[in-house]
């Protein structure tokens, strides 16, 4: 899978790692699918966001196997409004509502 990216401003970094981490967690066997970004503009915040992004992935994509996330897009998964009012994110757990909650604060060190 290719994605290009040329302009930072018109393509939100954001948006362009979105992608990237939507597309590995396809459930593809990591031996049949590789991800390639192409940066025509050579821009720092590319490389910097794609350092961070892989940071993030290691904990995001185990997050949404473990989990049975569909919505693999973090920026659109944590927006999303599923709290029914009773704090649990609509999922009637505790221990998902804090991963959650550890995923959402950039999933670094540990859950525990």
């Amino acid at each position: 899978m290719f994605i290009c990216t040329a302009d930072p401003e018109k393509e939100p970094t954001v948006g362009v790692m979105n992608m990237v981490l939507s597309a590995m967690a396809m459930g593809y066997p990591p031996e049949k699918l590789h991800v390639y970004l192409s940066d025509d503009a050579g821009a720092g915040v590319i490389l910097n966001g794609m350092r961070e992004a892989g940071r993030f992935a290691k904990w995001w994509l185990p997050f949404c196997k473990r989990c049975g996330i569909e919505c693999t897009a973090s920026e659109a998964y944590f927006s999303a409004g599923e709290d029914d009012g009773d704090g649990d994110g609509g999922f009637g757990g505790n221990e998902f509502v804090q991963e959650k909650e550890h995923m959402k604060d950039g999933g670094l060190g540990s859950s525990s």
